[in-house]
């Protein structure tokens, strides 16, 4: 179990640094960033503009307009919940 955990792990960071490096800086993703890796990603648990642009202030926890690795995994854990929610 730990192997698939691991691997699991490894992929939500190559996402990350996927997806926040379009820009050129690896280090957070912007809001173009953040939206393009849930249309591609989750495609079914993306809703319409104005609750994506919600969501992302959400988690932009510290209101500089960027969502660092931290925040990203606060996001991954919400979207986890979500996802756990809709198989019950």
């Amino acid at each position: 179990m730990g192997e698939s955990m691991l691997g699991a792990m490894a992929v939500l960071m190559k996402n990350f640094y996927k997806y926040a490096g379009t820009d050129g800086d690896n280090t957070s993703m912007s809001k173009a960033e953040l939206r393009d890796m849930l249309t591609t990603e989750i495609p079914d648990m993306v809703g319409d503009p104005e609750k994506l642009k919600a969501f992302f202030a959400g988690m932009d926890g510290d209101n500089d307009g960027q969502v660092s690795f931290n925040e990203y995994i606060k996001l991954v854990g919400c979207l986890m919940v979500i996802l756990k929610e809709m198989m019950s």
